[in-house]
């Protein structure tokens, strides 16, 4: 609903805008910003249509801010800042992530294509962030990391292997939606399913050239 997702965007963002406040130059970064951060985006990717949700979170895991490089000459305080505002991105780009991994299982994959490609944008996403993670300091948080890219890839593996192929259809004139599902699948139920695949206006005609799942 509407409402919901404006909500929680509002949410969003006034905990995104609490970030300076959540981030010492001593201490580092608060935990409770990534786990509050954490529950609202997913609450976002939830309340959206999942395609949109994945298309939202792999754009904002793509074009989070990077921190500066260090160069010599800075101050103390200004390499400690850098180094938060590193942890800090990290740590949005994770949160980013989890949402979209849950928009990739929830949606719907027209066909087998789709699906690798889905697959392989997501294994490129997570090897992005193992490595920046560092040995025997990051290893929590890339057995998190991993095991995340591992659900999504299972789930996109088996949709890939269960994908039936996608046909291409002619007739020699344009024939009825009812009459195409019959001749494909022996079932003018699936007329529906030949319709939206092919954006058809009208059911009395299909195009002369179509696509349709394999029977």
């Amino acid at each position: 609903p509407t409402a919901t997702l404006t909500g929680l965007y509002a949410g969003f963002v006034a905990l995104y805008n609490a970030i300076p406040m959540l981030v010492s130059d001593v201490t580092g970064v608060d935990p409770s910003l990534g786990a509050g951060l954490l529950a609202l985006a997913r609450g976002l990717g939830q309340a959206m249509d999942p395609a949109d949700a994945v298309a939202a979170f792999a754009l904002a895991a793509d074009t989070a801010a990077e921190p500066e490089t260090p160069l010599p000459g800075w101050t103390a305080n200004r390499v400690i800042d850098n180094a938060n505002a590193a942890t800090l991105s990290r740590l949005t780009r994770a949160v980013f992530l989890a949402p979209y991994v849950e928009g990739l299982v929830a949606q719907t994959y027209r066909t087998r294509a789709a699906a690798v490609t889905a697959k392989a944008d997501c294994v490129s996403r997570f090897e992005r962030e193992l490595a920046l993670c560092a040995l025997g300091v990051d290893i929590a948080f890339a057995a998190s990391l991993t095991a995340l890219r591992d659900a999504a890839v299972d789930y996109l593996t088996q949709v890939i292997v269960n994908a039936k192929p996608v046909l291409t259809v002619t007739t020699p004139v344009e024939i009825p939606a009812l009459l195409a599902a019959w001749r494909i699948y022996a079932d003018p139920l699936r007329a529906d399913e030949l319709i939206a695949r092919n954006d058809v206006k009208t059911a009395e005609f299909m195009p002369m050239t179509f696509e349709a799942l394999a029977a």
